[in-house]
């Protein structure tokens, strides 16, 4: 059967669309199939410009501010009880792979991720696959993780997750179509050390053919019931080929883009108001307080959005709102604080319904004053605004909360109780005469 491929690209949007559709002879037996570039046809025939209802569509995107690390690890199929003698397939999933020289699954006693309580390291096969087999001795409560390292031996691992050796043949339950790839495309790093950076590769298709397999730059991509997939590679700046394949028993089609990832990139917008007028009646009643007492009063309103990235590693993100006020005071009380700016920023005229579905909206400047500015270099970052604090370890003053003042907590001795025979070793129940009492007094310093 003779294949044709369709590939249009918007260099503007940074979208490359590859579209194979099956069923058509092309014109040319020695080329069946059409190349377009930038809307002009480098190869090939002229061909319908809707391709056919089940055609292979695959896209390709870039976005070089929205880069996120992402590692996983899950069991195929996911369960976390085996008997002893079955064999284990263990799936890890990365989007950053150009940084790693390594990856392992770590087994280990359930609690103990020491060298004493470690049960076996698997290397991972093309920072993929790891298979073991359920052993009939040593702890039955483990617990497994997925490790990565770079080139220099810096790690990232994930939270662990349970694995236990059981005697009771177990029912399985199919509520539907099997997860072709568990834990594929989600985040579930505990310890991030590797630093990452670049540009993000998005590829996604539908519409797959049955008994077709797809690559992306080389790695074999999952591919859902549907005919459906997804994959996202970070890549360093500089020029790469991204190369996608479609194929059946070694034969198919492929088609190479050559992308360059910038050092430096930048997203802005800004707005600027400016409001002049002249009072010529002074029986005019005003809303707030000396808003018409002079004869030519001037209100006006500055904001700006910006995010870019800077020589590869930093990502800044700044933001500012004076809001609407007379020109004299416009820069005045930047630093300000007000909860009320959350509401203010609320359009009665707009909805906001919840779908159900995996959309979201997100704040990228979280502030309740006036300026908000955010430098990022990996897992560490310097801000100014908004941000969570969660204080844990203790049960007495754990705190968690979001807003502009970091809760520091603080202990003082409660006073001893008569009631009680003091205690002959040392106690941390806070109801014991052993150990004085304590109540948290909480402290806050500004952003």
């Amino acid at each position: 059967m003779m294949k044709r491929l369709i590939l249009r690209a918007a260099s503007a949007a940074s979208l490359l669309a590859i579209t194979l559709a099956s069923g058509v002879q092309a014109q040319d037996a020695n080329l069946p199939f059409q190349i377009k570039v930038d809307g002009k046809v480098v190869a090939g025939e002229t061909l319908p410009a809707l391709p056919d209802a089940d055609a292979v569509q695959v896209d390709v995107k870039f976005d070089g501010l929205g880069v996120r690390p992402m590692l996983n690890v899950s069991t195929v199929p996911m369960r976390a009880s085996f008997k002893a003698g079955d064999e284990i397939e263990f799936l890890g999933s990365l989007n950053y792979a150009a940084w790693v020289e390594r990856g392992e699954v770590r087994i280990f006693k359930r609690g103990d991720n020491s060298q004493n309580g470690m049960v076996s390291i698997l290397p991972l096969s093309n920072l993929a696959t790891a298979d073991w087999v359920m052993p009939a001795d040593g702890p039955e409560d483990m617990e497994y993780v997925v490790r990565v390292y770079d080139e220099e031996g810096r790690f990232d691992e994930t939270e662990p997750l349970p694995l236990s050796r059981t005697t009771l043949d177990l029912p399985t339950h199919d509520f539907g179509l099997k997860a072709a790839a568990p834990g594929y495309s989600e985040d579930r790093t505990a310890i991030r050390n590797i630093d990452v950076h670049g540009g993000a590769i998005t590829v996604y298709g539908r519409n797959v053919p049955a008994g077709h397999d797809v690559y992306v730059m080389g790695e074999p991509v999952p591919v859902d019931g549907d005919g459906s997939f997804v994959v996202e590679r970070i890549l360093p700046q500089g020029s790469h080929a991204v190369n996608v394949k479609v194929e059946d028993g070694g034969e198919g089609l492929d088609f190479t883009r050559d992308v360059t990832i910038p050092e430096n990139e930048w997203f802005y917008v800004g707005l600027a108001d400016f409001t002049a007028g002249r009072n010529f009646n002074k029986h005019v009643e005003a809303l707030r307080p000396g808003e018409f007492s002079d004869d030519v009063y001037t209100r006006g309103r500055l904001a700006f959005y910006l995010k870019g990235k800077i020589q590869g590693r930093y990502i800044l993100t700044a933001a500012a709102d004076t809001g609407e006020q007379k020109l004299k005071s416009i820069f005045k009380g930047l630093d300000d604080k007000d909860p009320r700016t959350f509401l203010k920023r609320l359009d009665p005229d707009d909805y906001y319904p919840v779908y159900g579905d995996d959309s979201e909206a997100i704040e990228d400047a979280p502030t309740k004053g006036k300026f908000y500015v955010r430098l990022d270099r990996g897992p560490s970052h310097v801000m100014w605004g908004n941000f969570k604090s969660n204080i844990t370890g203790t049960t007495m003053t754990a705190s968690a909360s979001t807003n502009p003042r970091v809760p520091l907590p603080m202990a003082v001795p409660a006073p001893m109780s008569k009631s009680m025979p003091p205690c002959p070793a040392p106690c941390r129940s806070a109801t014991c005469s052993g150990a004085p009492a304590v109540r948290p007094i909480s402290s806050s310093t500004r952003t």
